[in-house]
């Protein structure tokens, strides 16, 4: 059913060129990869799909690179050559996660991808940038159709909580419908590239596949909660 939605998506966006495709191999990548960082799958697939189409090799103007539109500079922070599909993929899981442990709301942390989370610190909310917020409309709506085929919508994910680990991780259904910050946040990102934190969370690189016990069991974890 994803390959279905995600075909229709490609097509009616005029992306299913020869150098796009949303295979299944891809598509699980993306899965297992958001669930090694603890994201709801589908988020990442409708970012994935929203930044490049699913095209490897996806350039924009401004620079950005591959699947997750990675800028140089981002990926060089992030540890990743994103020149390589699988490192590219793994370093946008990474800072979608580091945009959720600063923001803890789905509409503010992937604001915070499109425009940077200095943007996001600046305004208090979403930016008003017309591109950022089309953008967040796009993905959290593509995010909806893709889990509305697997009856997740309203479910809470849920991922496991050990002191010194970054906030759980709710679905992007139950994130406030109002994307404003209610709170005083540092000026730092929570996380960043270095941190043990994220090493934590991120147990394995993206120079290799995830473990496959890491990934079922991330999945399981979702998938069980989704069936609530």
């Amino acid at each position: 059913m994803r390959r279905a939605v995600l075909t229709t998506l490609l097509t009616c966006t005029g992306a299913a060129a020869a150098v796009c495709s949303a295979d299944v191999s891809t598509r699980q990548l993306v899965e297992r990869t958001a669930a090694a960082h603890g994201l709801p799958p589908f988020i990442l697939t409708a970012l994935v799909f929203h930044e490049s189409g699913f095209c490897a090799q996806a350039l924009s103007p401004a620079g950005a690179i591959g699947y997750g539109q990675l800028m140089p500079a981002t990926a060089r922070g992030l540890g990743v050559n994103p020149y390589v599909p699988r490192e590219n993929i793994w370093g946008a899981a990474k800072y979608l996660r580091q945009q959720w442990n600063t923001f803890a709301n789905w509409p503010l942390a992937l604001a915070a991808y499109n425009a940077g989370p200095g943007a996001v610190r600046q305004f208090g909310r979403v930016p008003p940038y017309a591109e950022t917020q089309a953008y967040v409309r796009k993905v959290l709506a593509t995010y909806a159709a893709l889990a509305s085929q697997h009856r997740t919508v309203t479910q809470r994910v849920q991922v496991p909580f050990r002191p010194g680990l970054q906030r759980p991780v709710i679905s992007p259904a139950q994130s406030s419908p109002r994307a404003v910050i209610t709170t005083p946040l540092p000026r730092t990102p929570v996380v960043s590239a270095a941190t043990p934190a994220t090493r934590e969370t991120a147990p394995v690189g993206p120079h290799a596949a995830p473990r496959e016990d890491q990934s079922r069991s991330s999945l399981l974890v979702y998938r069980a909660a989704s069936a609530r």
